[in-house]
């Protein structure tokens, strides 16, 4: 019985920690919006970098929301292969199913 109220005190824990997280997360949110932002910024991931004490979990997001990749190979592999796909002969293909076969799921690290 002691293990199982362990664990059921990790996962509130855990819970607890999500919530606190988010908590922080939308009072960084509404920090940002309500400041005063510059007009122009030369160097969005510079800014970011300066501001990682004032919004932390914001400061992580800019990087991988603000670069783009360093060659056109992913989108031109993209293109390839929705031409493939959408052909005279497949014109009854519906939105979802092309998105299915241009976009398939992503292995998880862990498998």
């Amino acid at each position: 019985m002691s293990s199982f109220l362990y664990l059921h005190s990790e996962e509130t824990t855990h819970q607890q920690q999500q919530v606190d997280l988010e908590h922080d997360l939308n009072q960084q949110v509404v920090a940002y919006l309500d400041s005063t932002l510059p007009t122009h910024i030369e160097e969005p991931l510079d800014y970011w970098a300066a501001k990682l004490d004032f919004w932390p979990q914001l400061s992580e997001f800019a990087p991988e929301k603000l670069s783009c990749p360093a060659s056109s190979v992913a989108s031109e592999r993209l293109f390839s292969a929705a031409g493939a796909i959408m052909n005279p002969r497949r014109t009854c293909l519906s939105t979802q199913n092309v998105e299915r076969l241009t976009h398939p799921p992503i292995p998880d690290a862990s498998d």
